[in-house]
This record gives structure tokens, C-alpha cells and sequence, in this order.
């Protein structure tokens, strides 16, 4: 194992955990806007 492998791969993981949050938190902020999409709709429909 060279020198410095360990502290590589910790960087990788680390990067790829925030990625994943970022796609999570992207995720879930488009839901949001699909949803608030969805109540101004019903709004509007309701007299």
C-alpha cells in the first residue's frame, strides 16, 4: 500500500458523501416545488 492511498480514498469518499447529499437535497427541493406547483393549482381551482 503507497504512501498517501489511505488519505486518497478518504478524500474520494468524502466527495462522493457530498455528492450524494447535494443530489438528496436537489431531490428533494424539486419535490418541493412539484408540490407547491400542485397547492397554487388547487388554489386557483377553488373558488
Amino acid at each position: 500500500m503507497p504512501a498517501g492511498s489511505g488519505a486518497t480514498s478518504t478524500v474520494q469518499a468524502f466527495e462522493s458523501a457530498i455528492a450524494a447529499q447535494l443530489f438528496v437535497t436537489e431531490a428533494a427541493r424539486g419535490e418541493l416545488c412539484q408540490s407547491e406547483r400542485v397547492v397554487a393549482a388547487a388554489h386557483r381551482k377553488s373558488p
